[in-house]
């Protein structure tokens, strides 16, 4: 049977839905030469129930919620140790302790360092404190939303927080399933697009080689309220090792080059994310992200500590959070500060530069890829803020 979902590959978000929905198991998520996951096909297995094709959202498209584009919640925890150990404001973990407090499970992604790769897993397996903190690259779905199926049907309360499609493809899963979602909750971002982890694999391998020591954990938004440069605003990035030790790269630092502008720059996002627009159709209850607007709204308000902004497009979830968050910093605002993050972006003609870095990937590594294309620029960059200095003195 030719299935219909294995020919979108520019379309496909590896979002899961249909691997899980396959009653025989004969759609599994595996990673193509780029390292991005698509659904593999064991045809062999399948009795033509056309479930798959019926949940993928992009062969079966789904209506999104309207936007909410009135206004929006600028949040940040008062808790100082959450607040420094989240991306931006502690948004997500605000919605997480109003789960768990009442017997519920989160699903979020967290870097496994055993499977090398960042996945999607429950707070039944793992500590909430490792599913803090954006992770720019691909996350691995495997058969989590199954689990949330399983929960669902359980009675258990759910938070599912991912990408925009991610959470459109969870809500397409749960309708053809048949479940009941008025325990769940989603949580969706702004996303940038997500990268291969196979770019970033291949990173982390190169950084162990040079310390002789194992990554066990990554922040790619790593905050230090004791240090000036450790700030919201500073975008720093931080590699933990398995003897206990790390090591913090500033966006001037050489390393810094070697992933997160090529990321950045949209060199290695998937496919499908430059003709992405799914965070204008949001299917989420909730958007969340950094509020990078207060400057122009309210510039005193930026301690440089993260702020978060919500927009919510459920308005009886929106009542919920209000009566929870406690004395948190909550203020409603107009909208507009905040849509230069909501505008429609075009990345097509992207996409010839990315096509050929991932040639460029295949022929010479992604180490060897990223020297050639980015070191250069590191160095012009460099000699730039050193002229500049002695201008100045």
């Amino acid at each position: 049977m030719q299935l219909a979902i294995l020919n979108i590959e520019d379309k496909c978000t590896g979002c899961g839905a249909c691997v899980n929905i396959c009653p025989r198991k004969c759609l599994k998520l595996k990673a193509d030469k780029e390292g991005f996951y698509y659904p593999e096909y064991d045809e062999s297995q399948c009795i033509n129930c056309g479930l798959c094709e019926k949940t993928c959202k992009e062969v079966t498209p789904i209506a999104g919620l309207p936007t909410n584009r009135e206004y929006i919640y600028v949040y940040h925890v008062r808790d100082e140790v959450v607040r420094e150990k989240s991306t931006s404001g502690g948004a997500f973990t605000s919605f997480a302790n109003m789960v768990l407090k009442n017997g519920g499970v989160v699903y979020a992604t967290r870097y496994n360092a055993e499977n090398r790769r960042v996945e999607v897993s429950s707070t039944d397996v793992n500590t909430l404190g490792s599913f803090r903190k954006s992770k720019y690259v691909e996350s691995y779905v495997g058969d989590a939303l199954s689990g949330i199926r399983d929960n669902l049907r359980k009675g258990r309360q759910v938070l599912f927080c991912g990408t925009p499609c991610q959470v459109a493809g969870l809500k397409a899963y749960l309708k053809t399933a048949n479940v009941d979602t008025e325990k769940l909750i989603t949580l969706d971002f702004v996303c940038h697009g997500v990268p291969s982890m196979k770019c970033l694999d291949a990173f982390l391998r190169f950084e162990e080689k040079r310390g002789k020591r194992q990554v066990v954990d990554v922040d790619f938004r790593y905050k230090d309220f004791s240090k000036k440069k450790h700030g919201w605003h500073n975008m720093n990035y931080c590699e933990y090792f398995n003897d206990g030790s790390k090591k913090v790269l500033g966006s001037r630092s050489l390393h810094y080059y070697y992933y997160y502008y090529p990321f950045l720059e949209n060199r290695i996002l998937r496919k499908s994310c430059y003709s992405c627009n799914q965070i204008l159709h949001s299917c989420a209850d909730v958007s969340i992200g950094d509020f990078w607007g207060i400057r122009k709204y309210k510039a005193i308000k930026d301690d440089n500590k993260g702020l978060s902004f919500l927009v919510f497009n459920n308005r009886t979830m929106e009542n919920v959070w209000l009566k929870e968050v406690g004395d948190d910093f909550v203020e409603k605002i107009p909208f507009y500060p905040n849509e230069k993050q909501y505008t429609e972006t075009h990345r097509e003609h992207q996409r010839p530069a990315r096509d050929a870095f991932y040639q460029m990937i295949e022929k010479h590594g992604y180490i060897k890829a990223v020297q050639r294309t980015y070191l250069p620029r590191y160095f012009s960059d460099w000699a730039k803020r050193i002229f500049s200095s002695i201008v100045k003195r």
